[in-house]
Parts: structure tokens; C-alpha cells; sequence
């Protein structure tokens, strides 16, 4: 798979995830508007870093290792 079709791939995943919460929350979320928006993006990218945290906390010895299931959570 291309780097190019990797892209449309997560997108379209990304797409369908929309529609799945969209309708199990009975919400629309363009209509959430942007600041909403913008404070989850946030949430999940400081999930993210927290989960990779071994790879990136060099000072902290007794850092887990990375979870993989729960990054791609």
C-alpha cells in the first residue's frame, strides 16, 4: 500500500467513525463548532504523548514501556 493510499484509507476510516458517533450520540459534529473541535484534538494528542511517554522520557527510568493496543486506541 502506498503512503498515498494509506492516507485515503484513514481517512475513509475516519469518515465512518464520524458517522458511527454521530449517530450513537444523536449529534452532528460539524455542528460542535471549532473550539469543541479543537479541545478534543487536543485530549487525544495528549493521550497519545502520554502513552508514548517511554519514548520520550528519557529522565524517568521507571517509565512502562509503550503499549501498542492502547497508542492505537
Amino acid at each position: 500500500m502506498t503512503n498515498q493510499e494509506m492516507v485515503l484509507d484513514m481517512l475513509e476510516r475516519q469518515h465512518k467513525y464520524d458517522r458511527a458517533i454521530e449517530k450513537a450520540h444523536e449529534i452532528q459534529i460539524s455542528a460542535l463548532g471549532s473550539d469543541r473541535l479543537k479541545a478534543a484534538l487536543l485530549d487525544e494528542v495528549g493521550e497519545l504523548n502520554h502513552a508514548m511517554k517511554s519514548r520520550w522520557c528519557w529522565w524517568k527510568k521507571s517509565q512502562e514501556p509503550v503499549d501498542r493496543k492502547q497508542v492505537l486506541e
